[in-house]
């Protein structure tokens, strides 16, 4: 019969399922196409789909003759035209759609029909066989494959379709034989949809993106805020050096510690900068060269890819660090520059040396001695040589244009007590006219000169224990500084000056001011000697006072002290536009005073 339901017209019609005897015949969801459905006015080309009562698709139909119900109640039919025979036995649903071209489902819209449409779902076409219509399993005999042509099917139904039909793909109807199924090993079947894979790969992507631009900006952030954390705790530092700088006075004021010197000269300094050089330790000596606005102090390195020592260099007009210099494996006991070029030289406990162009801080020559040196010098004379201390009491004496051996040994028989400093004396120096070595050993002081090509040494009737002796060559002065000891309860400061006996033709050192210092002096703090704007002074730290000690050259008066918070233990002055300028190294930091 005929039913008009929103401008589409359905034929009903009941049919017999003819599947030539084989009740276990495959079934498939193809499409009957009827090319020609005659006197219909209302059916023109339409698809017909044919559905039994069980929600099976039958594959093959006996097409016999056909029946069309006209609006007016009458049966058309001839000769010419097919005809379909319909079963009572099992009744089937021909639904036509004049529209779309799709099955609109059962005739009965009731769910409880017995002629309930099947209806995939789109989710479902994925992992569902086309042959059965049921979900592909990963294993089993419904466990899902593919043939050549690359369409998917549950395999008992593909096997039995190739084996009992035509030999080819159930969907686009290509030839294929049973070796040509392949079976596909998934643990776990997934229907994909393709665009909304695309829309979410392309969300990912997106994301993906957005989130690495956000953790740019947060290592950039983190960078930051390091760097500012930093800066906040030099200035913290900073601050708190000048508030116990001003606890006293605005300005550090040098008093004198004996009330009783009637000596009037003060100096007046204030703090000019203070720098970190390293936060965990290992700072030791330092040198200056003004005119070369350089200053550099040795360090630990702070590079976890080299664990040794180095030198950090520091432009002293503007007090900012410019390279950090690695250099030796052990700690660095002393350090001179050069006078006439910006090389300069560093010795160090791992027994080697080392000559470093500032420039390009690149390490010219390395060389290794037989012990651990403590002390360097250049020759004042000849650019080209250069002296270094060993700790078993040697001073050896090298050219840069060839450091393969050394020229000559200073040693002293009976002493093997380490270099602590050494000093070249230049020529034509009373009594010195050829000049000499002036080395300061742990235990004795020893002057060596040039007789011929032959050395002389001198010792020099001073007792130690010695902690650094500097030479100040305006003056042809020696400041030499040793600790207490059971012959002299004190630390002494003392300015030598060189002389020579003429009827021996010894040389000797006479004391021109001895200055006294606390009683204790555990560390091997190096003193200087400082230039002000019309006198000379001796700076040394004092641990018993825990205090930078000044004393006037010219006077021999004591002029006052700068209290220190950390133990100093090297120090050096330079001028800068004719202003004179203090800097002290402790173990982290590094500070420069302004004085006059």
């Amino acid at each position: 019969m005929n039913q008009e339901s929103d401008g589409e017209t359905v034929l009903e019609m009941d049919i017999d399922n003819s599947l030539d005897g084989n009740e276990d015949n495959t079934v498939t969801n193809d499409v009957v196409q009827i090319d020609s459905l005659l006197a219909n006015p209302l059916v023109r080309t339409e698809n017909i789909q044919i559905l039994t009562d069980n929600n099976e698709v039958s594959n093959e139909i006996q097409v016999e003759e056909t029946e069309i119900v006209h609006p007016n109640n009458e049966i058309s039919g001839g000769q010419n035209e097919p005809a379909l025979h319909l079963s009572q036995s099992k009744r089937q649903t021909l639904e036509i759609c004049s529209r779309c071209k799709k099955t609109l489902g059962n005739a009965d819209n009731d769910d409880d029909s017995p002629r309930k449409k099947i209806k995939v779902m789109e989710n479902d076409e994925g992992i569902s066989c086309s042959i059965c219509l049921e979900d592909w399993t990963n294993v089993g005999d419904h466990r899902v494959c593919s043939l050549k042509c690359g369409h998917l099917f549950g395999f008992s139904c593909v096997k039995r379709w190739i084996t009992e039909s035509s030999r080819s793909c159930p969907t686009c109807k290509k030839k294929c034989t049973l070796r040509e199924i392949r079976h596909i090993y998934a643990t776990k079947l997934i229907a994909m949809d393709a665009i909304e894979f695309s829309k979410l790969q392309t969300s990912f992507d997106k994301v993906s993106k957005e989130k690495n631009i956000l953790e740019q900006k947060l290592a950039q952030s983190t960078l930051k805020n390091q760097k500012m954390t930093e800066e906040v705790e030099k200035m913290k530092l900073e601050i708190s050096l000048l508030q116990k700088a001003l606890e006293t006075q605005k300005h550090v004021r040098l008093s004198e510690i004996n009330p009783n010197d009637n000596n009037s000269g003060k100096i007046r300094a204030h703090i000019e900068k203070v720098l970190e050089v390293n936060k965990d330790g290992g700072c030791r000596v330092l040198d200056c060269q003004s005119n070369i606005d350089l200053l550099i102090t040795s360090t630990k390195s702070n590079n976890p890819l080299f664990n040794g020592y180095g030198v950090k260099k520091i432009a002293i007009s503007n007090y900012k660090t410019t390279a950090f210099i690695p250099l030796h494996s052990m700690t660095i006991r002393d350090i001179s520059f050069q006078p006439q070029t910006r090389n300069f030289i560093t010795v160090s406990l791992d027994k080697t040396f080392k000559l470093t162009d500032s420039n390009n801080n690149f390490v010219i020559f390395s060389k290794t001695a037989l012990s651990a040196l403590w002390s360097c010098c250049w020759d004042l004379e000849n650019p080209f040589m250069f002296y270094v201390g060993e700790q078993q009491g040697s001073c050896l004496q090298y050219d840069i244009r060839n450091v393969s051996q050394s020229l000559n040994t200073y040693s002293q028989s009976g002493d093997m007590s380490p270099v602590v400093s050494l000093a070249s004396i230049p020529p034509c120096r009373v009594p010195l006219s050829q000049g000499g070595l002036m080395c300061c050993k742990l235990n004795g002081l020893y002057v060596y000169t040039n007789r011929g090509e032959e050395l002389e040494s001198h010792w020099i009737p001073y007792t130690g224990p010695f902690v650094s002796m500097r030479l100040d060559v305006e003056t042809d002065q020696f400041l030499v500084s040793t600790r207490s000891s059971s012959s002299n309860p004190y630390s002494r400061h003392s300015i030598l000056h060189l002389d020579k006996d003429p009827d021996t033709e010894k040389i000797t050192g006479n004391a021109v001011f001895c200055f006294k210092g606390g009683s204790m002096q555990r560390m091997l703090s190096r003193s200087a000697i400082i230039s002000g704007e019309d006198d000379k002074y001796v700076a040394a730290y004092e641990e018993s006072y825990k205090s930078l000690l000044l004393w006037s050259i010219s006077t021999g008066q004591q002029v006052g002290s700068i209290p220190a918070h950390e133990p100093i233990l090297d120090l050096c002055g330079f001028t800068i536009n004719k202003q004179p300028f203090l800097a002290t190294l402790s173990e982290k930091k590094l500070m420069f005073f302004k004085y006059s």
